[in-house]
């Protein structure tokens, strides 16, 4: 059973003490570790303590700040916070405030129950997790994106690339046979042994190229191979 970290941000330590106890009711089927915080200085400090925290309880009116005020700090030291705003009663504008300053929930003082304390923790900590993992995706799918744009330009350098070095290959292999100083014959055969390392590099580049997946779950064939480009040139 997981146990949920909590911090009851309020400076009236009776309301901390009856919503620990309303915590303590659930311990059978919600298991929990509370901390107390009395201002947003002291939430703070606990925010920043080793042991990262699943839900916020915040309460607005306190000393040293609104908790409207604090939201924004809290959420910049423990993005993957879940707040739970505490109003009291009629001050749902409060409440809505918060919901646009990042607050999950809100829970309005002298209406809050067991049952209902524990189902708005499960309910704003699993909307946060739901969040981050759904930007770990949006991540992964641009960092894909970017991938598949590197390999189309990778792509299209070989095809670029294809043509001219073979030809230098053709151009070579015609001077090869001709009557030459042997000085003449080692220039040449230095650009044959380097041409054939330039094919053999723009073949692997190729070969990698040609493993990006289609829509259709085939390889990728719009390509031009480095030896289809040769046979072109020779023809």
């Amino acid at each position: 059973m997981n146990v949920y970290e909590i911090v009851i941000a309020d400076d009236d330590a009776a309301f901390r003490s009856a919503t620990r106890r309303l915590l303590q009711l659930r311990r059978d089927t919600f298991k929990t570790r509370v901390r107390e915080a009395a201002d947003g200085a002291a939430t703070l400090a606990c925010l920043t303590q080793a042991a990262p925290v699943d839900c916020l309880l915040l309460d607005n009116l306190m000393p040293g700040g609104l908790g409207l005020e604090w939201l924004t700090r809290f959420l910049q030291v423990q993005p993957a916070l879940a707040v739970v705003m505490v109003t009291g009663n009629g001050d749902e504008a409060t409440a809505v405030k918060a919901m646009q300053g990042g607050a999950v929930d809100y829970l309005v003082k002298g209406r809050i129950s067991s049952e209902l304390l524990e189902k708005s923790i499960r309910s704003a900590v699993e909307k946060v997790q739901m969040r981050a993992q759904l930007e770990r995706q949006r991540e992964l799918l641009r960092f894909a994106d970017q991938h598949r744009l590197m390999v189309e330009s990778l792509g299209a350098a070989c095809r670029r690339l294809a043509e001219p070095v073979s030809v230098v290959t053709g151009s070579l292999e015609i001077m090869k046979r001709q009557d030459s100083p042997p000085m003449i014959q080692d220039v040449i055969a230095n650009c044959c042994v380097a041409v054939d390392a330039i094919n053999e590099f723009l073949d692997k580049l190729n070969a990698v190229c040609a493993s990006r997946p289609t829509a259709d779950g085939g390889a990728d064939s719009d390509r031009v191979s480095m030896p289809e480009a040769r046979q072109r040139v020779s023809a």
